[in-house]
């Protein structure tokens, strides 16, 4: 079994002379509008019309809508507090302390599971016989298999 609400109804003059309890609403039959009463004011505040419905569920335009408020444009140029943004990353600061050395490698060291170092001109290195173990890595790697 379903419920059925029914609202107050009358014509617009009906409604204009009406003061309604705070809360009520009122649908006029010949306007077809929607009001809103707030137990003082004769004939309540409009809500909708269908006439505005229709002119926005018509068109979909934004533009339709009244009461609308400042969009922003999409442009930077728009924005307030605009940050400086760097045109050229000569003037990027440093401010993560990477590494701004340059120069030449004159040699690659080999350490644990390696071969081939130390390098100091040309060579390869290589992993050693025996390789990388798990308890070299944080994570045990699967690389499956090699064929």
């Amino acid at each position: 079994m379903s419920i059925q609400v029914q609202l107050r109804r009358g014509t617009s003059a009906q409604n204009s002379a009406f003061i309604g309890k705070s809360g009520e609403l009122i649908y006029t039959t010949d306007t077809k509008e929607l009001f809103v009463h707030d137990g003082t004011t004769p004939g309540g505040t409009e809500i909708v019309s269908l006439s505005a419905l229709a002119a926005v569920a018509s068109s979909g335009s934004y533009n339709d809508l009244s009461d609308q408020p400042d969009l922003f444009s999409g442009s930077y140029n728009d924005l307030s507090d605009q940050p400086t943004i760097p045109t050229n990353n000569v003037s990027l600061a440093n401010g993560a302390g990477y590494t701004t050395n340059t120069g030449t490698v004159t040699q690659v060291n080999t350490g644990t599971s390696l071969t081939g170092g130390p390098i100091t001109t040309t060579g390869t290195v290589s992993i050693a016989n025996g390789g990388v173990v798990s308890a070299m890595l944080s994570t045990t790697l699967d690389f499956g298999s090699i064929a």
